[in-house]
């Protein structure tokens, strides 16, 4: 949501698992949806700036309709 409310383009959104002996393993994120992923996981984002504009405080896309 902070991404979207800002002007940004989600351009990978991506979890990784695992650890050098075992071997890394990627997962799959929901970009709107809840996560759980894996004990001790890293979730890596790459997101572009498409407009400028002031950043502002995001709210969660369950809420928009109650406030906007």
């Amino acid at each position: 949501d902070f991404f979207e409310d800002n002007g940004f383009k989600l351009q990978v959104l991506l979890g990784v698992a695992g650890s050098l002996a075992e071997g890394f393993r990627t997962f799959a994120l929901d970009p709107f949806g809840r996560a759980a992923p894996p004990p001790e996981a890293g979730i890596y984002v790459v997101a572009e700036r498409t407009e400028i504009r002031p950043l502002r405080w995001p709210v969660q896309r369950k809420y928009r309709g109650m406030i906007r």
